[in-house]
């Protein structure tokens, strides 16, 4: 009979003879929230293709991922917004990846801050949230997109 536990010289780790569950991870997986693919040669979230396709159609020029320029490093995502919209709007699409908890929200608003300090040097406008929750379908994300550059 085969032992379960590995001699190492500091400690002995017991493994388990139980099997573990596969993780089913099918249904984040196959989300259309959360499966991406490609803007401007940079992988993207579907909720950013969705936002992105509808600048598209509306004819309104955007960067992905645009590089803010800090000196510091800052708390959470980095130093780049998902959009910036003709040249003057910063939008961060919120979707259900580092959104969700109370410090990540909290994290997020002083990011923000760090951030709308440093765009407004460049003359663009601070960080706006867009809940992708609201992104039903590219006929919605559509609709707002009007709502926001009219």
């Amino acid at each position: 009979m085969k032992s379960n536990t590995k001699k190492t010289p500091y400690l002995v780790v017991r493994q388990s003879s139980v099997p573990k569950p596969p993780l089913n991870r099918e249904d984040r997986v196959a989300s259309p929230k959360t499966t991406g693919g490609f803007i401007q040669g940079k992988k993207a979230y579907a909720t950013e293709l969705m936002w992105a396709k509808g600048l598209e159609k509306a004819n309104i020029p955007y960067i992905f991922q645009f590089e803010v320029p800090t000196a510091y490093t800052l708390p959470g995502k980095g130093k780049q917004v998902d959009f910036l919209v003709d040249g003057i709007w910063a939008d961060e699409i919120d979707g259900e990846i580092g959104h969700k908890t109370d410090s990540q929200r909290s994290l997020d608003v002083q990011r923000d801050i760090l951030i709308s300090e440093n765009l407004h040097a460049l003359g663009i406008n601070e960080v706006r949230r867009i809940d992708a929750e609201r992104f039903i379908d590219q006929t919605r994300v559509d609709n707002m997109i009007r709502e926001y550059y009219r």
